[in-house]
């Protein structure tokens, strides 16, 4: 036998038996992912909320596919901590960007802030983490991203029935209704359930359109904040340090406590100054990277943001980027 022939005949052999496991674990993944959209579509039907009958609501999910989530690379060499992540993720140029917005947002910022009573670095911040201030919200099908998460989360329709509801609350169609790859919606970056909760109409015009108009989106972020308790007339925190024999788990167990109380288990101000002596702030210590990497005393402001966030490397890299806004020559 031909060697060329031989080896075309092996290959094609070698494809022939691994070609049927492949197509049959695809027939189960749509045979899975059919059923489920099923157990959604029925979950949506039982949901008050929700204005579509069988039929609209048959058309509104027949381009619903599973969506297939590219994996990010992470290169390995790069040590993940916040010394290394804040500066990756929040360079001059974002910083740059956030204050030029603000220069052009200025009145509509000014107003909504007032309102709200949050201050507007903080909006933008949040901005700028959740969306890069718009340009990074994603443009994937929200209904598909989201069938699919159903799929991967033990079968919860939670997400998806919410977001059929911010659907028809949006008045966007479902081309329109776009999320990132965490299913996340607009330039505010909202769960479903986020955006019916703390949606708000920031121009008056009677819509909650965070995709596209930005003033519904600053009045969303500072509606977001404000209902978590956010306080105007105060701050975040502050980076501090700790003396050498500090037990870092015995300070993390504690709940929020007065500057005295730290003061006197030797943490102090960043630069080694003593802690302010204000009676009526409460601050509690995190240090995500453990006692070796940074150190924060936190208010009722970065509870309430990260009480939203639930992620400390998010919350902080929002208030590291208020600060940059507040003090653009600092770094």
């Amino acid at each position: 036998m031909n060697k060329v022939f031989y080896t075309s005949v092996l290959l094609v052999s070698m494809v022939n038996l691994v070609l049927p496991p492949v197509q049959a674990n695809m027939q189960r993944q749509e045979r899975s992912f059919a059923e489920q959209m099923m157990t959604l579509k029925a979950a949506v039907l039982a949901d008050p909320r929700q204005p579509y009958d069988a039929a609209a609501l048959n058309m509104l999910l027949s381009d619903v596919k599973p969506y297939l989530r590219q994996t990010l690379e992470v290169d390995p060499s790069l040590p993940i901590n916040l010394d290394t992540y804040l500066p990756l993720h929040i360079p001059n140029d974002k910083v740059e960007r956030a204050i030029s917005l603000q220069k052009q947002h200025e009145r509509v910022l000014t107003d909504i802030a007032k309102q709200y009573q949050v201050q507007a670095r903080f909006i933008l911040a949040v901005w700028g983490i959740a969306s890069d201030y718009g340009a990074d919200m994603g443009s994937f099908p929200a209904l598909t991203v989201l069938a699919t998460q159903s799929l991967q989360a033990d079968l919860d329709t939670t997400d998806f029935v919410d977001a059929i509801v911010a659907l028809a609350a949006s008045g966007l169609t479902p081309r329109q209704f776009t999320a990132n790859r965490d299913g996340r919606l607009g330039q505010a970056g909202l769960t479903a359930s986020q955006y019916l909760q703390f949606g708000a109409d920031g121009d008056g015009d009677d819509k909650i359109d965070i995709w596209h108009n930005h003033a519904d989106v600053f009045a969303t972020i500072a509606n977001m904040l404000r209902q978590q308790g956010w306080q105007m007339e105060a701050t975040w925190g502050r980076q501090v340090q700790v003396p050498d024999d500090f037990v870092l788990d015995n300070a993390l167990a504690k709940g929020p406590q007065a500057f005295e109380f730290w003061q006197g288990l030797g943490v102090r101000r960043f630069n080694g100054d003593d802690l302010p002596k204000v009676a009526s702030i409460r601050a509690n210590l995190i240090a995500p990277d453990g006692i070796n990497g940074r150190k924060y005393l936190v208010y009722e402001n970065y509870r309430a943001l990260n009480q939203l966030l639930d992620n400390h490397y998010a919350s902080i890299s929002v208030t590291y980027l208020s600060e940059r806004i507040k003090y653009p020559k600092q770094k």
